[in-house]
């Protein structure tokens, strides 16, 4: 005989164990739910606050402090580097603000660095000189050892080697043609001893001559061995009366000749 509980048309009867179980089940899952739900509003309330604060006036930029800037000068180097005051310090990129830096005809390097709460740092290394050359515009350029042109002068620099044999300097900034990289070479290593007697370097035919005051020249060739060649060239100045000096031939140092003018 069928019981109330397994009559056809009528829905199961649930054991009030499972039923218990169930609801149990039920509030657990909501009680889950609720913690995730609280957690993910703190999340955007602490993310909310966080970026408020790094938004805040109080985290803007409030000074540009620029350090090594002597021949380019401060301001200029604060106007290449587009961070400007109220700036909000998280979005200075210091490596792009690095590269436009280095833009600069006499900059060689730029750190940069954010000093919170509101202090922009820029360490700047300047080029050393090392040469001069005839530029596009009549006058002379002064260059670095890597031939890049740091500024025009409108006459000579005492006291810089003056090089030539080149295609005109280009304006600041701008590298030299790349045969003055031997020239380059030459006029970081005179030493500081025999540089006053040189007026000049100049590239031609037979390679590199260099000027003597107040005649004569010393014949390089090539730019390798250097320093043997020049202090071979030394040798000689030191050692013979200059009287009359018409060539110096160090291009092979360990063999030096000198050549004299005739009266």
């Amino acid at each position: 005989m069928p019981t109330r509980s397994n009559m056809p048309g009528r829905p199961p009867v649930m054991e009030p164990r499972i039923r218990v179980r169930r609801a149990q089940v039920r509030k657990q899952e909501g009680r889950k739910r609720l913690r995730v739900l609280v957690a993910v509003l703190v999340v955007a309330a602490v993310a909310g606050a966080a970026w408020g604060t790094v938004r805040s006036p109080l985290v803007d930029v409030d000074h540009i402090v620029v350090e090594g800037a002597l021949e380019t000068g401060p301001a200029p180097v604060a106007t290449a580097s587009r961070v400007h005051r109220r700036a909000a310090m998280v979005d200075i990129d210091e490596g792009a603000v690095g590269r436009r830096l280095r833009a600069l005809p006499w900059v060689r390097s730029a750190v940069v660095q954010r000093e919170w709460p509101g202090t922009v740092r820029i360490r700047i290394v300047e080029r050393v000189p090392v040469a001069m050359t005839p530029n596009g515009g009549g006058g002379w350029a002064l260059v670095d050892v890597e031939g890049r042109v740091l500024k025009w002068l409108a006459t000579p620099e005492p006291g810089v080697l003056a090089i030539g044999g080149l295609p005109p300097a280009g304006a600041p900034g701008v590298m030299l043609a790349p045969e003055a990289r031997g020239l380059l070479d030459v006029a970081e290593a005179v030493p500081s001893e025999l540089r006053p007697r040189l007026t000049g370097a100049i590239l031609d035919a037979a390679g590199i001559t260099l000027g003597l005051a107040p005649a004569g020249t010393i014949l390089l060739g090539g730019a390798e061995d250097l320093g043997a060649k020049l202090r071979a060239a030394q040798m000689v100045l030191a050692g013979v009366d200059t009287t009359g000096v018409g060539v110096i031939d160090v291009r092979f140092p360990a063999t030096p000749t000198l050549t004299r003018v005739q009266p």
